[in-house]
């Protein structure tokens, strides 16, 4: 027994999926317009406006550099970028954040003050940025200045030298510095707009109905010889008789 086995292979041309496109283009608008006004609308909701004021630490023993030779100048240089990275440990230390609260009156714990303070050094620098981020802008200076101070301070309890100062207090922030973003509810848009497209082209490709001759000669493998007009489309009686123009043709006169 011999057994005939069929491949289907299916294939979609440029012209198909941008024929798919333009038929479905009002649903994948109107499907990123939802996304991106729901997304803009609950980013909007939930806003708080957030102020950052920045205070400067220079990172050298001053005390020792007054009236050194080339080499020792150099040297203590050096030393300060290495000391660097224990400063900001000292500046982030749980004494440091106990002062800082008692000094500003602070009702608040020692590990949720420090997740308000940020502490930058770039590279081959011998300064420390203290940045501070609250919901008030007066606050985040008061912050900043003290976390500054008190760091200053505790530097030199531990390492028993002038190795910091405050060169920079910080200000009282004009404007927020976070804002309504953009570029999440057009991400969702976009997401939105290519799930729609999928879904859409994943009927398309699972839609097995017959609708026009391609579709005949290429699932069912046979020669289209003529088209029977839709009913809507077929002539008056006058015209071509009871069955329409093709049947009063071809077969009524038989």
């Amino acid at each position: 027994m011999t057994e005939t086995k069929h491949t289907e292979e299916m294939s979609l041309s440029l012209s198909e999926l941008f024929g798919l496109l333009w038929r479905r283009l009002w649903a994948i608008l109107l499907a990123a317009l939802i996304a991106g006004g729901v997304c803009f609308v609950y980013n909007r909701a939930t806003y708080t406006e957030k102020y950052t004021s920045t205070a400067k630490i220079y990172v050298l023993n001053t005390e020792v550099m007054e009236g050194a030779s080339a080499s020792t100048t150099a040297y203590y240089f050096q030393l300060a970028l290495t000391v660097v990275e224990d400063c900001k440990e000292l500046l982030l230390s749980e004494t440091v954040m106990e002062r800082v609260a008692e000094e500003l009156s602070l009702d608040i714990e020692p590990e949720q003050l420090r997740s308000m303070i940020k502490i930058e050094n770039e590279e081959e620098s011998r300064i420390l940025k203290v940045s501070v981020t609250t919901s008030n802008p007066e606050l985040s200076c008061d912050i900043a200045n003290a976390v500054s101070e008190q760091g200053a301070l505790r530097v030199r309890e531990i390492m028993n030298v002038n190795q910091t100062s405050v060169y920079e207090r910080g200000t009282v922030p004009k404007a927020p510095s976070n804002s309504v973003g953009w570029q999440l509810p057009v991400l969702m848009g976009l997401v939105a707009a290519v799930a729609v497209y999928g879904v859409c082209l994943l009927l398309m490709i699972l839609d097995d109905k017959v609708t026009d001759g391609d579709d005949v000669e290429a699932y069912l493998g046979l020669t289209l010889l003529g088209d029977i007009p839709h009913k809507s489309d077929a002539p008056s009686k006058k015209r071509g008789g009871r069955y329409g123009k093709y049947y009063g043709k071809y077969v009524g006169k038989k």
